[in-house]
């Protein structure tokens, strides 16, 4: 076990023992301005929860990077905390708005493709460490709401 400390804005830092089990990361962000992605990685934490790090990365002028993680009990309160998030919560929400409709849709539909794929990433190795470890290992009906969720939010995502 290893000795973590996530130091979120507007928090306490987040110090914790445990293990690194994922890191999934956009692609490399580019030094020109106006380039976002996210990282997200997963710790199993020492007492047998998981802490989720989501991190927004921007280059682009007036917006901030912003990491939030969080303690959660149980594998499927890992996937609650990647399906709440908004990839397009943090974007300068007044820019945003000043796109043509067209330019507005294309980013926001890159920027949720990028998060799902990172979350999709996530999620992988989750399953692969409770197939590890069988008592938690998902059944058919709890695999089945998990795309059905992943399902709704696409839907929202897209509207």
């Amino acid at each position: 076990m290893e000795s973590f400390q996530i130091n979120r804005r507007h928090h306490e830092p987040l110090e914790f023992e445990g293990d690194l089990l994922a890191t999934a990361t956009s692609p490399q962000l580019e030094a020109e301005r106006g380039t976002r992605g996210f990282e997200l990685v997963l710790y199993r934490h020492a007492s047998g929860g998981f802490v989720v790090s989501i991190e927004f990365l921007t280059t682009c002028p007036q917006e901030r990077c912003v990491l939030q993680a969080e303690l959660v009990d149980e594998p499927h309160d890992v996937e609650n905390v990647l399906l709440v998030f908004e990839p397009c919560e943090h974007v300068n929400q007044q820019a945003f708005r000043a796109l043509p409709d067209e330019q507005r849709q294309r980013l926001q539909k890159r920027l949720c493709r990028l998060y799902d794929e990172q979350v999709t990433n996530i999620l992988d190795a989750l399953s692969t460490h409770k197939c590890d470890h069988p008592e938690a290992a998902t059944s058919p009906a709890d695999t089945s709401k998990s795309a059905h969720k992943q399902g709704i939010l696409n839907f929202f995502r897209l509207k």
